[in-house]
């Protein structure tokens, strides 16, 4: 036999010998041909080795997961920041209007606080007004009565003294002291209410 032959011969009994041996292990790679002979069958797409499905589906599946929680993860932030974003517009707004309330107070009490200055003001400028009136009136009574005092003195003076004769023409030391002694007796009558 050529050594090209017998090395081929010897392949395929090693391949039938290895076939027959492991038949159990191989799941149903080996087959009987027609003839009764023992060979290798071409395996399928789905147990081809190297790259087989099984770990493809795998990494989709995980790359999906993946995704899928990366999805979920993205929207559930997107979400609390909504949320977030609609409960700092709704703090803002109740900030807001509760400062304008406070602005609207305080003007308020200012406005209040003003007119009860002002009406403090009138009332204090009204009684200074009454105060100056009456003063006034009380001054000018005092003037009228001062003034009617007066005409009553110069009319009780007028009848209580009265010149002597010879002191109407010439004025002497005797006649100015006679006036002096009068001027004093009706003044002493005067304050007594004698007159």
């Amino acid at each position: 036999m050529e050594p090209g032959r017998r090395l081929g011969n010897n392949v395929a009994m090693a391949d039938q010998d290895r076939a027959r041996d492991w038949k159990d292990t191989q799941g149903g790679l080996v087959r009987e041909a027609a003839d009764g002979s023992v060979g290798r069958r071409r395996p399928s797409a789905s147990h081809r080795p190297g790259w087989t499905s099984r770990p493809l589906t795998l990494a989709i599946a995980t790359f999906a997961a993946v995704a899928l929680v990366c999805a979920l993860s993205a929207a559930f932030v997107h979400w609390r920041t909504e949320v977030a974003a609609a409960r700092q517009l709704a703090i803002e707004q109740a900030t807001a209007r509760q400062a304008r309330e406070l602005a609207q107070q305080a003007e308020r009490e200012a406005a209040e606080r003003e007119s009860l200055r002002q009406a403090k003001l009138e009332r204090e400028e009204a009684i200074k007004l009454q105060v100056i009136a009456e003063r006034e009136r009380v001054n000018e009574a005092a003037r009228i009565a001062e003034q009617e005092a007066a005409e009553r003195k110069a009319k009780a003076w007028a009848k209580f003294y009265r010149k002597p004769a010879q002191c109407e023409t010439v004025t002497t030391m005797d006649c100015a002291n006679a006036y002096i002694r009068a001027q004093r007796s009706f003044e002493q009558q005067w304050n007594r209410g004698a007159l």
